[in-house]
């Protein structure tokens, strides 16, 4: 692939050329090619992020096809089950281990790759092109239910329903120590700034007062326990990256299995992922505001490990 830089793009910086070019990717994806080597000026120099491009110069591109692609490819998965289906909405069982969706057409992975395979009319669907009819999204470990919209005005009211808080999201967690019978954490999230991967609990509302943060909502009953562990029913009032994880985790209870948020002590059950699985799912249907349920069994690896710790569901 080769574009010459017209006379109305000389002076340009190299990645904000890119960025015209191609504006389905971010500066970041540009930039880490770049770093890669993949774009090269007149054939034979390197382009760096740095570079000023002139009128005439030729771009020319070395890499994989996948990143130049505008949206996601197509991966059919075959552990991916169709819970429920209409004209409006689809809801499928995540399983665990699998990411919502990609940053570029690079990852090939995701659940909207399987989506766009076996309902190609999703691609335009959503707020981003990486995550066509996604209306909310999981954890890569946590395994369970997904809402996704096959239309766009389907999208915009079920977006419109969890804005609302009229969307009902249940879980069934695993978590170490004795919790009470039941419990509201009402703590506002943040990221962390030690570790962007994480979310920060905000215990106490005078720090970090300029800092953004998420009002967040997490009530929880406790179905079964013993003397290290509880299983917990978690309800989400609403969906704030790594809620749960990060708001059990604040009262001394993380999920088991949980590498992120638990100290290496916690991580002693034989269990490649924390125990979190999405069993209920509950909204109005976007067209004629119908009641709507659905439930997902546990899967197999956590009754497992229910079983290794003397409870059952």
């Amino acid at each position: 692939m080769n574009w010459t830089v017209p006379e109305t793009s000389g002076g340009m910086r190299l990645d904000s050329f890119l960025r015209v070019l191609l504006p389905h990717l971010s500066l970041r994806q540009l930039r880490k090619a770049l770093v890669e080597g993949v774009f090269r000026i007149n054939r034979s120099k390197v382009g760096k992020k740095g570079d000023t491009v002139i009128e005439g110069d030729v771009i020319s591109y070395h890499g994989p096809a996948a990143l130049l692609a505008a949206e996601v490819p197509a991966r059919y998965a075959a552990n991916v089950v169709i819970v429920y289906e209409d004209p409006s909405l689809l809801v499928v069982e995540k399983p665990p281990g699998m990411p919502c969706h990609g940053f570029s057409p690079k990852e090939t992975n995701s659940l909207v790759n399987h989506l766009v395979a076996i309902r190609p009319g999703v691609k335009r669907i959503g707020k981003s092109p990486w995550e066509p009819g996604l209306v909310h999204r999981l954890d890569r470990e946590t395994s369970g239910l997904i809402l996704v919209a096959k239309n766009r005005a389907a999208f915009d009211r079920l977006r419109a329903q969890f804005r609302n808080r009229l969307v009902q999201k249940r879980y069934w967690a695993l978590v170490w120590g004795t919790t009470a019978a039941e419990g509201l954490i009402d703590y506002p999230l943040l990221h962390d700034t030690r570790d962007r991967r994480k979310m920060k609990a905000l215990i106490n509302l005078a720090d970090h007062p300029r800092e953004r943060k998420w009002a967040a909502f997490t009530r929880y009953r406790t179905r079964a326990q013993n003397r290290d562990v509880s299983l917990v029913e978690v309800e989400m009032v609403t969906g704030v990256m790594h809620q749960i994880r990060a708001h059990l985790a604040a009262i001394g209870h993380p999920l088991v299995g949980d590498s992120l948020y638990g100290p290496e002590q916690y991580l002693s059950l034989p269990l490649g992922r924390h125990f979190l699985h999405a069993f209920f799912l509950a909204c109005r249907h976007p067209e004629n505001g119908a009641a709507l349920s659905w439930e997902s069994p546990l899967p197999q690896d956590l009754r497992a490990i229910l079983q290794a710790v003397k409870m059952l569901v």
